[in-house]
C-alpha cells in the first residue's frame, strides 16, 4: 500500500513539473484553460507578411563587374586563363548604391575565391557552371549584403590555353 502511494505521488509530481515546464518554455502548446488557470498569457497570433515576390523588372538593375581575367595554375604550373563577365542584379536605390560602393571589394572576393576553388581542388570546381555561379553568388551577397544582390549573371565565361 505504501509504495502505491509513493508511486501516485512521484506520478503527481512529475505531471505538475511537466506542465510547469511546458508553460515556462513553451505556452503555446498548452489549451487555453490551462494558460489561464496556470497564469500563463495567452499566445497573440503572429501574423506573417509575404514579400510581395520578386522586385518588378523597372525596379531593378544591373550593374556591370569589369571583365575579369584570371590565371589558373595546376601543379605551379598555368593551366588556363579564365575569363568572367558577369554582371549583379540589385535593386534601384539602396541596393544599387551599396553594391557600386562594395563593387572594389567584390571584386577582391570573386578573384580569391576562384582562385581558391582551383587551387584547393574543390570538386567540382571552376568546371562546373552552375556550382561556380552559386558560390560566387553567394560570396557577392555575404560581401554587398544578402538584401541587395538579387541573382549574379554571367555575361561571358570562357578558358583560354596559354600559347
Amino acid at each position: 500500500m505504501v509504495r502505491m502511494i509513493i508511486i501516485v505521488v512521484v506520478f503527481a509530481v512529475a505531471v505538475a513539473a511537466g506542465l510547469v515546464g511546458v508553460s515556462m518554455f513553451a505556452p503555446s502548446l498548452l489549451p487555453a484553460f490551462l494558460q489561464s488557470a496556470l497564469g500563463v498569457a495567452p499566445a497573440e497570433e503572429v501574423v506573417e507578411e509575404k514579400p510581395a515576390g520578386p522586385l518588378p523588372l523597372k525596379e531593378r538593375t544591373t550593374i556591370e563587374l569589369v571583365p575579369l581575367t584570371l590565371p589558373i595554375f595546376k601543379n605551379d604550373q598555368l593551366k588556363t586563363f579564365l575569363t568572367l563577365d558577369i554582371l549583379i542584379i540589385t535593386d534601384k536605390g539602396k541596393g544599387m548604391e551599396t553594391v557600386i560602393q562594395r563593387l572594389p571589394y567584390i571584386r577582391d572576393g570573386v578573384i580569391s575565391y576562384v582562385h581558391a576553388l582551383s587551387a584547393l581542388e574543390i570538386k567540382p570546381g571552376i568546371e562546373d557552371r552552375q556550382f561556380l555561379k552559386d558560390r560566387l553568388l553567394r560570396k557577392v551577397r555575404e560581401i554587398a549584403g544578402e538584401e541587395y544582390v538579387i541573382d549574379i549573371l554571367f555575361r561571358n565565361i570562357f578558358e583560354v590555353k596559354p600559347g
